[in-house]
């Protein structure tokens, strides 16, 4: 492919637009969260100030969310046998990400994944 081929991008203000070359398939399930997770954790002060005034840790949190999304993928990703394709970690506007994207002969289902600690789904 040349550069004549490539199309150009719509004027600011336009519909969203995505590169040929960038391609959402290979995103592993919580891709943006892995950013989050490879900053190191605060510092074990802040950490207890956290606990104390019952707010969540940050970093734990997200590696709570990254296991979320692991787990909703390994199920989802089981469909495929059936004619299901999914999509991990899509990027929407405004830094917002679409945790699953679940594409099949039943139609298109997006899919949010959050850690619901101790509470087990049946």
């Amino acid at each position: 492919m040349d550069a004549m081929d490539v199309p150009a991008p719509p004027p600011a203000g336009g519909s969203l637009w995505l590169h040929p070359d960038d391609d959402l398939a290979p995103n592993r399930p919580g891709e943006h969260l892995y950013a989050r997770l490879e900053a190191s954790p605060p510092p074990a002060p802040v950490r207890l100030a956290h606990r104390l005034l019952g707010r969540p840790d940050p970093h734990r949190q997200a590696a709570r969310e990254l296991t979320a999304a692991r787990r909703v993928a390994a199920e989802i990703d089981a469909l495929e046998i059936g004619g299901w394709h999914a999509l991990h970690a899509l990027p929407l506007p405004a830094g917002a990400y679409l945790d699953h994207l679940l594409v099949g002969p039943g139609g298109l289902f997006a899919v949010r994944a959050a850690w619901c600690g101790g509470v087990r789904a049946v």
